[in-house]
């Protein structure tokens, strides 16, 4: 009740990531875990084909017979999904379940390992012989010319030792520190193109730690993210990256195109951005929105912050947002992002279950289409965001997530560079409206205004539902356990 009931009921919220990815099973299974899989395999068919040998079997377990059937249901499902899986849906991506199909098998095995040395008498050669059998897993080294999809790379050593060792032992490591010492502090978001190159730093992902690691914001275009911006931020990866990493299901990936992906970053609060590809760094040289801070590792990284002076994530819009109705909020929001004219108009998308804001007209769908037809395909000039809309500069983010906010124009739509959600509300202004491309917008009724998430009645429901039933097998497991030590006095 905790996680599915909420799963469903906020389902239109949520955001799609899949795609099967091209797994040879026999060939990337490591071959000393091909054992476990077969007398896994063996014993779930022995347990499932006779209650006379499910019974024999379990009586000779001695108390692990609940950890092998927890892994012999893990490991079944996993290989389901693993296999059928995407042609159920494609959430269910193949390389997920390769994990839980490793573990559960080489537990299922070491049970059976463990079961047959009982019955042998030899426990202690049983077990030294099963943890050589696991320490070969982790230790073999080098590949093999048959099968070269299992590599050195693979292995657990290799990857300990790549995950563990720190920036400190990375050649180019100090790249990282000396980007964070300069963003450390700085208002606005920071985001990255996507590179290979990134890989020298120890990852391609590595600056989505800067948020632990320097208290910096970034625009989460690489984390697998489920909220409705991330539609946009993967969108933003494409055009300014030249190696983008996945994307959404439902996203179309645009060219290459780092002029219109500029303004979706000052669009969306970001004023620092890391470069590595050289046609990226080209672009943000030329253009006048940027200026560079600082070059890293011989030159090979560069970091460029925007010429905007105002950092708040609250913009108070100048213009008329125009109202249309929505018939799929995550495909209409990805709409506008594709037309790079359309970052001027950001339009409030008004669909199931939102309202409009009072007093103003809803257009149709068609009209949105149409609209979005009629502009070009040109993405402003530098400094355009300020001609749009003027900054909100006493901006309060709260340690909840919630934001608090003055302003001298109340009426006016404010525009608030954070994901919408259902669960968000407004003191200072009738509602929360879905604004492209899924940020938020309000109209102050006053000088101040405060957003906070506030749960839903399902999520509320469900955390009772779940703590009620938790407190009900808590009260069964202490009467057993009382009428057991009152039956052994």
């Amino acid at each position: 009740a905790w996680w599915v009931a909420p799963l469903f009921a906020e389902r239109a919220w949520a955001v799609d990531f899949g795609g099967r990815w091209d797994i040879r099973f026999f060939r990337q299974l490591p071959p000393m875990a091909t054992w476990p899989l077969l007398v896994a395999l063996a014993v779930g068919l022995a347990t499932a084909a006779s209650t006379r040998v499910h019974k024999r079997l379990l009586a000779g377990w001695d108390g692990d017979g609940l950890w092998l059937y927890l892994h012999l249901e893990l490991l079944c499902f996993s290989l389901l999904f693993f296999f059928v899986g995407g042609y159920l849906s494609d959430v269910f991506v193949n390389c997920r379940f390769w994990p839980f199909i490793v573990y559960s098998m080489l537990v299922v095995g070491a049970l059976a390992f463990a079961y047959a040395s009982r019955k042998a008498g030899l426990q202690a050669l049983g077990a030294a012989v099963c943890l050589c059998a696991c320490l070969s897993f982790a230790w073999r080294a080098g590949g093999r010319e048959d099968d070269p999809a299992w590599s050195r790379e693979n292995h657990v050593r290799h990857w300990s030792r790549y995950n563990f060792e720190g920036l400190e032992a990375i050649r180019e490591g100090d790249v990282v520190r000396r980007i964070a010492d300069q963003v450390r502090g700085t208002g606005g978001r920071l985001s990255q193109d996507m590179h290979p190159g990134h890989e020298a730093l120890g990852s391609s992902r590595v600056f989505e730690v800067f948020p632990h690691f320097c208290g910096k914001p970034i625009l989460e275009g690489g984390i697998v993210n489920s909220a409705m911006g991330s539609l946009a931020a993967y969108t933003v990866q494409c055009e300014i990256s030249q190696h983008p990493a996945g994307w959404p299901l439902l996203v179309k990936p645009p060219p290459f195109n780092p002029a219109s992906g500029m303004r979706h970053l000052e669009f969306m609060n970001v004023r620092q951005f890391v470069a590595r590809g050289r046609r990226v760094q080209e672009a943000f040289e030329a253009d006048d929105g940027w200026r560079r801070m600082g070059d890293y590792g011989s030159g090979k990284w560069k970091l460029y912050r925007s010429s905007l002076d105002s950092s708040s994530p609250v913009r108070v819009w100048k213009g008329a947002l125009p109202v249309f109705e929505s018939t799929d909020l995550q495909r209409d929001l990805l709409e506008w992002m594709y037309v790079p004219a359309a970052v001027e108009w950001p339009a409030v998308l008004v669909g199931e279950g939102t309202t409009a804001p009072p007093g103003l007209a809803v257009q149709s769908h068609a009209q949105y289409v149409a609209w979005l037809a009629s502009l070009t395909n040109e993405p402003p000039a530098a400094g355009w965001l300020d001609d749009c809309s003027t900054p909100c500069d006493d901006v309060e983010m709260l340690p909840d997530g919630g934001i608090r906010f003055r302003t001298a124009s109340p009426g006016l739509p404010h525009v608030i560079a954070a994901s919408w959600y259902p669960s968000w509300k407004a003191r200072g202004a009738d509602a929360v409206y879905f604004l492209t491309p899924g940020y938020m917008a309000v109209y102050p009724t006053g000088h101040e205004v405060e957003l906070r998430h506030e749960e839903g009645r399902i999520v509320l429901i469900s955390r009772w539902i779940s703590i009620a039933m938790a407190a009900v097998l808590a009260l069964l497991a202490t009467k057993s356990w009382v009428r057991r030590a009152t039956a052994g006095n």
